[in-house]
């Protein structure tokens, strides 16, 4: 278990470095083999669970597809809040795509409510885990 929360440290803080020096025009081109990548992660992230609802699994494949939106130029700050989501996980152990991603149907066993989600959004990284709902297995948690 600790050794998925090292690589995924590790590989959510490579994505940051890619990220930010995408964002400050040191390589733009970077961005569709960073989602490239973060796919690869997402994939390999399977293999360690043996299942696609693994929350690392399903957190990466969420950035990806904002990676993907931001690549047109009205969602580009999709990007900027990318960044400091993946700071706020790397340095905090925040993660705010893996809290949204609880929230889909599939991953919780509550009914959504807006009491749920303030919970889910607000509680300290300390204490919130992701939900352990259906195949989940919490080995593999994202950051």
């Amino acid at each position: 278990m600790a050794r998925i929360a090292t690589l995924s440290r590790r590989y959510w803080m490579f994505t940051g470095l890619v990220l930010a020096a995408a964002l400050l025009g040191r390589a733009p081109a970077l961005v569709p083999p960073l989602v490239v990548l973060t796919l690869a992660q997402s994939l390999h992230f399977r293999i360690l669970d043996g299942d696609w609802h693994s929350p690392a699994a399903q957190t990466r494949i969420g950035y990806a597809v904002l990676l993907t939106a931001g690549l047109w130029p009205v969602p580009a700050l999709v990007h900027w809040l990318q960044l400091a989501g993946t700071l706020s996980s790397v340095t905090l152990n925040y993660c705010p795509m893996a809290r949204f991603v609880s929230l889909l149907p599939w991953n919780r066993v509550e009914r959504l409510t807006l009491q749920l989600a303030a919970r889910t959004l607000l509680a300290s990284p300390r204490t919130w885990r992701f939900p352990a709902a259906g195949r989940l297995r919490s080995a593999s948690e994202a950051p």
